[in-house]
């Protein structure tokens, strides 16, 4: 059925390219096919057209549905905790996991711990030089 109808369509379409370049041809009559076939040729356009509409949607559907998963994916990541962050790069076996940083620096500490002695023992030169009272 659906070889006829294209055939059917393709001398349609042939015989009105003949039709329009001929001037001056006389229109035969058209047979009951002939005047039937530009419907069915429109009906089956307006057919596709609604498929092709609606294969559109759905990819849409399926792209917002992933860009909806992967936005939740990123605000969970977004507000958890360190603890959670490491968990899970831990999990994934991923090399960005770091080693916790200390928060004291030795150092410093041992600076400060200098600085304080030496403020501490001037302290103590200033006040026995004065004369007691």
């Amino acid at each position: 059925m659906r070889d006829r109808l294209t055939l059917l369509h393709a001398k349609y379409k042939e015989k009105m390219r003949k039709e329009e370049q001929g001037s001056g041809i006389a229109c035969d009559d058209e047979t009951e096919i002939e005047i039937a076939l530009p419907e069915i040729i429109e009906k089956e356009q307006a057919v596709d057209l609604e498929f092709e509409r609606k294969e559109n949607s759905n990819t849409l559907t399926k792209k917002n549905e992933n860009d909806k998963a992967s936005v939740e994916e990123s605000r969970l990541k977004a507000i958890e905790r360190q603890g959670q962050t490491r968990k899970r790069n831990a999990d994934t076996n991923c090399d960005e996991v770091t080693k916790r940083k200390s928060r004291r620096n030795v150092n410093v500490y041992n600076i400060i711990c200098l600085l304080r002695y030496d403020n501490l023992c001037r302290t103590m030169e200033l006040v026995s030089s004065f004369p007691h009272i």
